[in-house]
């Protein structure tokens, strides 16, 4: 059972997130998220009752086993894009999706919880007929005999929606572990800020063991991993040859090094003559 202080969301000022959270609970029928029984209130609590997850949070899991196997990871991950994907479909962001809010059953199947800080979007879909010029002129009649209302034109219903609706959310809330960049940034942010957390989760499970075993101080002792083909010390067939554009001076036809020392020949010798000339 949650048991929310009635003057302590009055001053904290999350009389909003309490009613947020309460609606989710009561709209979203999913065995993917914590369910909700019922509600009651005194005249200093608001109670919610909730189904009780006996199996620990993944957080306690993931310190007791620090990773998880790529097929652990992926059966839990699984399971909270189903939960986030549910309170998606209802047009609520969660906003803090972490390990210590993705609870365990007795079964071990993960449920989403805690959803304080859930927030509704008003993002009702238009209909075609929302952005339909008027057809009806003035004068018109409606089936009924009376006078039709004049209908917005396709500029001013889009002008209308946008007034009215709330596509984005500007708090900065969360936990910092897995808040998204744009939930930071304070520019606005829509339900992608759920799926940015559950992939820093992701991380979190599978970490990975890359360079276990790896013996940092012997690495340049060791045989390397690709050993190229190298025939004497002036070799340059593990080089790509490129052909010299129409604009450049021809070079030597000899390849690698051999060019280069060509080439630096010729300035030095042009560079003797010129001071051979500067002397005279």
């Amino acid at each position: 059972m949650k048991k929310l202080k009635k003057s302590e969301m009055l001053r904290r000022g999350q009389v909003e997130h309490v009613k947020a959270e309460r609606n989710l609970l009561a709209e979203v029928d999913s065995n993917c998220i914590v369910k909700l029984y019922c509600s009651f209130q005194d005249q200093e609590y608001l109670y919610l009752v909730m189904e009780y997850l006996p199996g620990g949070d993944m957080m306690t899991l993931l310190m007791r086993k620090d990773t998880l196997t790529e097929d652990e990871a992926r059966f839990y991950v699984g399971e909270t894009v189903l939960a986030i994907e549910s309170i998606h479909k209802h047009n609520y962001i969660h906003r803090d999706i972490k390990p210590d809010n993705l609870l365990l059953d007795k079964f071990g199947h993960m449920k989403l919880s805690d959803f304080g800080l859930c927030k509704p979007l008003d993002c009702t879909n238009l209909q075609e007929k929302d952005f339909t010029a008027a057809n009806n002129l003035s004068g018109a009649l409606q089936s009924d005999g009376r006078p039709a209302i004049p209908k917005r034109t396709q500029q001013e219903q889009l002008l209308h929606w946008q007034r009215n609706r709330r596509m984005l959310a500007y708090s900065t809330v969360g936990t910092p572990d897995y808040i998204a960049p744009e939930v930071l940034l304070k520019k606005g942010y829509g339900m992608e800020c759920d799926w940015w957390s559950l992939g820093a989760i992701m991380y979190e499970m599978l970490a990975h063991q890359w360079f276990k075993g790896i013996e940092w101080e012997k690495l340049y002792q060791m045989e390397a991993a690709f050993i190229p083909e190298v025939n004497g010390e002036l070799d340059t067939q593990n080089f790509e040859k490129f052909e010299e554009g129409e604009n450049h001076i021809p070079s030597s036809t000899k390849s690698g090094p051999w060019r280069k020392v060509s080439n630096n020949l010729g300035l030095l010798i042009a560079i003797s003559t010129i001071n051979m000339f500067c002397r005279l």
